[in-house]
């Protein structure tokens, strides 16, 4: 991924592709941008595009508009939206999922942890680096925030923004994305881990994850940490523990990523 430029290339391309289930994305996106003309995506899309994940998927489609919400609420209404307890909605067309809110009723900026005057300001507000980007959907235009390339070019998962209102959601997601991406885990993000990490509700390979992130960071705290489970090489279920390595970089980006 040499800059946002190409970040937008890609998105570009995902959302013109022929399908059915991409037809019917695009036509909303389009509907809502004749609507609300201030409209941009925001994040996990984002990220998965420039990851090289845009054939897996199939995540809710997160959308800030400079529209108020009583605005968001007549441009969604065909769509029967209900509304969440941060004051935005979600709705959804065919089997894809859609999160909006007004860009002033964003989280961070009703905490006075950020102060939001324009799109640029909610890549300060994302807990994950990773998410700190935007797309312009009339103007097909990227915003990122200044690390944002270098981290999706060494795949580095790190803490943007680190307060938010469900840490224990926030860790699941971590874990989560870690696993599925092959993501580096920060030391930072680590300790935010180990901090907040509710074993009583969490799976099997959960726990495997932070008890191999635990002694990583016990042993070495200022290298990134890389989830690499071992189990086929033991016979005994209890005994297979995940091993952390320890990497300043990631794996190589290529910059040709098939987008279809």
């Amino acid at each position: 991924m040499r800059n946002k430029s190409t970040v937008a290339k890609y998105l570009k391309r995902y959302l013109d592709h022929r399908s059915r289930r991409r037809d019917q994305l695009r036509d909303t996106l389009t509907a809502l941008t004749e609507r609300l003309p201030e409209t941009v995506i925001f994040g996990g899309m984002i990220r998965e595009v420039a990851l090289g994940n845009t054939r897996q998927f199939s995540s809710d489609v997160d959308i800030v508009t400079q529209s108020s919400s009583a605005e968001i609420n007549a441009a969604i209404a065909e769509f029967s939206p209900i509304r969440n307890k941060f004051g935005g909605f979600r709705f959804n067309v065919g089997t894809q999922l859609f999160d909006i809110w007004s860009f002033a009723d964003t989280w961070a900026f009703r905490n006075g942890l950020v102060f939001g005057a324009s799109f640029e300001d909610i890549l300060k507000t994302t807990f994950f680096n990773l998410d700190a980007a935007a797309y312009h959907l009339q103007q097909r235009k990227i915003y990122c925030a200044e690390f944002y390339i270098t981290a999706v070019k060494n795949r580095v998962l790190d803490l943007n923004l680190e307060q938010n209102p469900a840490p224990s959601s926030m860790v699941r997601r971590a874990i989560r994305l870690s696993i599925e991406n092959s993501l580096l885990i920060t030391p930072r993000l680590g300790e935010y881990i180990l901090r907040n990490f509710n074993s009583e509700n969490a799976d099997d390979m959960s726990s495997m994850y932070v008890e191999a992130l635990r002694r990583f960071l016990a042993a070495d705290t200022e290298q990134n940490f890389s989830f690499a489970p071992q189990a086929t090489l033991f016979n005994n279920p209890a005994e297979q523990l995940a091993i952390g390595h320890c990497k300043t970089t990631g794996t190589p980006y290529s910059t040709e990523i098939p987008v279809y």
